[in-house]
């Protein structure tokens, strides 16, 4: 199949950003990314492709391009994997960050939750919680470092004042959080079945 210089651009930016996301771009962004003065001319590139057979579009749904013989493939992550010694073992986790929620380009790592002391939290023991490396606000479930130890607790507030809520039942215990180093808040689980 020919192409002009300008499919050709198109086809290997769709590729490239369902390589590094999993997710076509859409037609603002074909047009922003080239620099089109509107998104018809990336619609019309879209079209010419769909016409030579490069890709196939559902007609009035965003972001249905497939590319032709390309093999649909989750992108994996590989994040650190933190020890109780706050090491990373040299070994990471890989998985789909699509499927997990998690935006490939967030600064994260996980820890195995050990015990039965998250249940509360719909946490299991065995879970890989992923934590991402940002500020905290009331109502997360951060991971904090107490004592030489990893601890999740839910972040809560209370006249003006950052407590840590505990996840026992039925007794949570609020510790107040100036004692303890937050390392990031819980946005995503792992849960093998």
């Amino acid at each position: 199949m020919k192409f002009t210089v300008k499919q050709l651009a198109v086809l290997r930016f769709i590729e490239s950003e369902l390589n590094r996301s999993g997710i076509v771009p859409s037609t603002r962004e074909i047009q922003l990314h080239f620099g089109y003065a509107s998104q018809t001319a990336a619609i019309n590139h879209l079209k010419a492709l769909e016409k030579k057979g490069a890709i196939q579009r559902i007609s009035g749904r965003a972001r249905s391009v497939t590319v032709s013989g390309r093999k649909q493939m989750r992108p994996v992550m590989e994040i650190p994997l933190m020890t109780k010694d706050f090491s990373t073992e040299p070994s990471a986790i890989s998985f789909s960050p699509k499927l997990a929620g998690i935006q490939p380009d967030k600064d994260v790592f996980a820890v195995q939750i050990q015990g039965s002391q998250m249940e509360s939290f719909h946490l299991l023991e065995g879970d890989l919680a992923i934590i991402e490396r940002k500020a905290a606000k009331a109502g997360d479930l951060v991971l904090s470092r107490s004592n030489e130890s990893l601890l999740l607790f839910q972040l809560v507030e209370q006249e003006n004042h950052l407590y840590f809520q505990t996840g026992n039942v039925p007794n949570p215990r609020l510790i107040p959080a100036v004692e303890s180093e937050i390392l990031g808040v819980l946005v995503g689980v792992i849960r093998r079945i």
